[in-house]
């Protein structure tokens, strides 16, 4: 099987993408009542995957793990690569040619479906953060930095486009 000619475009931008993110996030935490995501939290859940137990009860009870905090930035990065490989893949590769804000928003936005669907409700926080405290205010916060991670695809398609 060959690799698509665009992989390791792909695999920058979603390092690019998702470091963008970041950058935004913490902007956003800094001077807004907007929280920075907890990926050590993420990191936590990831740990007892790997320990073989998917489906918890309450993550955020559960007993911290080793390296978590490692483990939560590294599955960061690791999934906003994936999400930029589908993109890309999605497009045939010719997005990044000439990178348009629309497609990436749009795909930012959607990738807020992970979240809703697989890692809250593993996590035991319902599906779409239902069982939370603040499901409503939960929600946004995951569409917010999905959507970040949307304009940080832009914004990386834009620098990796004009390094040419």
């Amino acid at each position: 099987m060959q690799l698509p000619i665009y992989l390791a475009d792909s695999i920058q931008l979603g390092l690019l993408a998702t470091l963008w993110m970041d950058i935004l996030s913490f902007i956003s935490a800094r001077f807004t009542a907007i929280p920075f995501p907890n990926y050590p939290m993420v990191g936590r859940w990831f740990g007892y995957v790997f320990r073989g137990t998917i489906l918890q009860r309450h993550t955020p009870s559960a007993p911290a793990i080793q390296g978590e905090k490692a483990i939560g930035w590294a599955a960061h990065y690791l999934v906003g690569i994936c999400f930029s490989l589908g993109f890309t893949a999605f497009s045939d590769g010719t997005w990044l040619t000439a990178p348009t804000l629309l497609p990436a928003l749009a795909t930012g936005m959607g990738t807020v479906i992970l979240p809703y669907f697989i890692m809250q409700p593993c996590m035991g926080l319902g599906v779409a953060a239902a069982k939370t405290p603040q499901p409503g205010k939960a929600r946004l916060l995951s569409l917010y930095n999905h959507t970040l991670y949307g304009v940080g695809l832009f914004l990386a398609g834009e620098s990796l486009h004009l390094m040419g």
